[in-house]
């Protein structure tokens, strides 16, 4: 009986953390940025368990895109990135089960119950995320790094995952 409920459990959990982290700002989960300099902003997205690595990739360059867009520029390069996760826990919680049978003679009842237990899981979960910090510029001109185009860029990966890239901004549609 123990061996059919833990597989059960199992299942049970991973229903329970949903679906991956969607591009939106974060509070938990999402993107955060900060500019450093005028020209300069780090970019980080925080997915969660169900999140692939590759799109918190996208989402954090959409993300880079869009800032580069609406602050006036038009191209942007990495200096430097991070991908990296959170490992954590998650703990499905035990849970006690009584069945039984009782009969009634007279003025007693007669029964017997059993109590099935099933300990608590701890399944572990990997939290990805990705870091960069960017620059961005007006013009390409002759740079030494490579230059993302970022209206290009914005358009190819929101189109990849479904939304819309308008004047510097994502759209998600309705669903």
């Amino acid at each position: 009986m123990k061996t059919v409920i833990q597989p059960i459990i199992f299942i049970m959990a991973l229903l329970l953390v949903g679906c991956a982290t969607p591009y939106q700002k974060g509070g938990r989960f999402g993107y955060h940025d900060s500019q450093l300099q005028e020209n300069v902003f780090s970019v980080s997205f925080q997915g969660n368990a169900k999140s692939e690595p590759l799109d918190v990739q996208d989402y954090t360059l959409l993300r880079c895109a869009e800032l580069c867009l609406q602050n006036g520029y038009k191209y942007f390069g990495i200096m430097s990135s991070n991908a990296g996760g959170k490992t954590g826990m998650y703990n499905t919680g035990g849970t006690a089960n009584t069945t039984g049978t009782s009969r009634s003679i007279g003025g007693t009842t007669y029964g017997s119950y059993n109590t099935y237990n099933s300990p608590s899981i701890s399944v572990p979960i990997n939290l990805p995320n990705y870091t960069v910090t960017v620059i961005c510029f007006k013009e390409k001109a002759d740079q030494t790094q490579e230059l993302y185009d970022a209206g290009f860029l914005g358009n190819s990966i929101a189109k990849k995952h479904g939304y819309y890239f308008k004047d510097g901004a994502v759209i998600i549609p309705n669903k």
